[in-house]
């Protein structure tokens, strides 16, 4: 996977992360880099870190991301129907391998949601941190 490509994972998480909203769910889809009412925002942190590098100069490669979340907030209900959410988004993640455009990579869970922020309006804002892994091979 070339630097091209990895400008395209924050739209394959996306992707591989969508198919779990449901009618009724907190969350109907999600967004790179970007705040709509009803989508969860994924927002690239860090990396591309190197985990592991190999003679040939192929690696193991981390990205951390985040993905947020905002809701209501008017009663505990909100605010259960959030976390429940993010529970939903730890068991994909757990279960399944994200496909990157011919190779595969694996998404983990860094830290569980916690509330980041309050806003005047009542809206509250939740984040969880990722990490994906996935082998890069030498380009050279």
């Amino acid at each position: 996977m070339n630097m091209i490509e990895e400008e395209k994972i924050p739209s394959l998480i996306c992707g591989f992360l969508d198919p779990i909203c449901e009618d009724g769910d907190v969350v109907r889809g999600f967004l790179p880099e970007t705040w709509r009412d009803g989508f969860a925002s994924l927002r690239m942190t860090g990396g591309p870190d190197t985990v592991r590098s190999y003679v040939d100069g192929s690696g193991i490669i981390a990205l951390t991301f985040e993905i947020r979340v905002r809701c209501e907030g008017e009663d505990v209900g909100d605010r259960l129907d959030v976390l429940e959410f993010y529970k939903k988004i730890a068991d994909h993640v757990r279960g399944n391998m994200i496909n990157l455009g011919g190779r595969e990579g694996k998404i983990v869970v860094r830290s569980n949601a916690s509330k980041s922020a309050v806003f005047s309006s009542g809206e509250e804002e939740y984040r969880a941190a990722y990490v994906l892994r996935y082998f890069r091979g030498n380009e050279n």
